[in-house]
């Protein structure tokens, strides 16, 4: 292992800049996440939803919540995720490279649908169902109706709304993971935003006419590599402070 490159990349996440919302400044602090690793588990992690199949172990189910998390933090420092996303993606994928992500370009393209009426949660389905397996995409599914149930004041809800859109305009990513071969974390990752005509709460959830929403996507299969991020998982931690129990919430599988 090179020394000097474990280094810049501890000094890389030390020296990161991260954005924290008002989500982070409550009166009541929120518990931290529970990690399971026997059953599937999933997580809101800020304007994401995290998804496991069992047997992605504890350690690296808070590992992947924990990279994701800062790295949404500190482009969201960067560039404003709304109206600048293209560059939030590009500064998001600078930093989980250099967490020991193995990741390839986010390229975007226009989501298109023939019905007059478009909902999200179901089109983003559509587009990562060609790349999870059959276990990975259960688990997504059942993730998805967790946070379509969750009451509307809940921390799950919160945290997934007030960090996945603003105004008339959305950036959220739904991912399921499982373990390799050679146990790492192998991701199949659905990177969207969207434009609208008007703002809505529920927005994953609810009906969009077609014309009034333009809907933009990014699908691809990542890979945390362990033994780099082994060496810079406590700067990471230290890096995320009190956000790493703040943006994060543990989602309730159906069993």
């Amino acid at each position: 292992m090179d020394i000097k490159k474990i280094k810049s990349r501890s000094e890389f996440i030390k020296n990161l800049d991260l954005a924290v919302s008002s989500e982070s400044i409550l009166s009541i602090q929120r518990s931290a996440p529970t990690y399971e690793e026997e059953e599937d588990t999933a997580y809101v992690v800020g304007g994401s939803t995290v998804s496991y199949v069992g047997g992605v172990s504890a350690q690296q189910q808070q590992d992947v919540n924990n990279s994701t998390l800062l790295a949404a933090l500190a482009a969201n420092y960067q560039y404003d995720r709304e109206t600048q996303t293209e560059d939030w993606y590009r500064y998001y994928q600078n930093v989980l490279e250099n967490l020991g992500w193995d990741i390839q370009s986010f390229g975007f393209a226009r989501y298109t649908e023939d019905d007059k009426s478009i909902k999200l949660d179901k089109s983003a389905l559509a587009i990562i169902s060609a790349m999870a397996s059959g276990n990975e995409l259960t688990v997504l599914e059942q993730t998805l109706e967790a946070l379509e149930d969750s009451n509307p004041d809940s921390d799950q809800v919160s945290i997934f709304e007030s960090n996945g859109s603003e105004g008339e305009a959305g950036n959220f990513q739904l991912s399921t993971a499982s373990t390799d071969m050679n146990g790492n974390v192998n991701m199949a990752l659905g990177a969207f935003y969207f434009k609208a005509t008007t703002h809505k709460n529920r927005f994953l959830f609810i009906t969009w006419e077609s014309q009034s929403i333009s809907l933009y996507f990014s699908a691809s299969r990542i890979l945390l590599v362990e033994e780099i991020y082994a060496t810079v998982r406590q700067d990471v931690i230290d890096a995320l402070g009190d956000n790493a129990q703040n943006f994060v919430a543990n989602l309730q599988l159906a069993d």
